[in-house]
């Protein structure tokens, strides 16, 4: 499915702004969208949201495959940009894959990590609180799950809600 199909449902009242590799070209008043190398598109905008979504996205950030930087933490400090632009009480909602008991990376592709790795990569001065983890494999969606309920998968999709404080 074609990007801008995706984000077709946006209308008003709101403003929906995306940050990608490649610029997504639809013809909505309501949806901005700024294309460019991963490191250097976060943050698109300086005031801080209500909410944010990042989906299959930090797993490739620091593994040069976009054109970023090599960088080992490349993850970490994505995770961290994207805190840096939400207000109090604002909800994020993270996917990536998930799958064993250690983080992994997948040659020139992605990272596959322990399903509760991201509790850590947030700063000190960030207070999250994850309400709820869902993880879909290739048989099956799981709805509000522990997070130790991944290791049992080698590899599938785990979709965090964090609500920062």
């Amino acid at each position: 499915m074609k990007r801008s199909k995706i984000v077709s449902f946006l209308k008003k009242p709101f403003i929906s702004k995306s940050a990608d590799q490649k610029k997504i070209n639809a013809d909505l008043k309501s949806f901005k969208s700024q294309g460019g190398k991963i490191d250097k598109i976060w943050p698109i905008v300086n005031e801080h949201k209500s909410n944010s979504a990042c989906l299959h996205t930090i797993e490739h950030f620091g593994l040069g495959r976009y054109g970023d930087k090599i960088d080992p933490n490349g993850h970490i400090k994505g995770f961290y940009n994207i805190l840096k632009l939400l207000s109090s009480n604002a909800k994020l909602y993270i996917s990536f894959p998930v799958g064993g008991i250690k983080t992994k990376t997948i040659f020139n592709a992605h990272r596959v990590f322990k399903s509760t790795d991201v509790l850590s990569w947030a700063k000190k001065e960030y207070n999250i609180e994850l309400i709820n983890f869902d993880i879909v494999n290739d048989l099956k969606i799981y709805r509000n799950k522990s997070l130790k309920f991944a290791d049992q998968f080698d590899y599938a999709c785990g979709i965090y809600t964090f609500k920062i404080k």
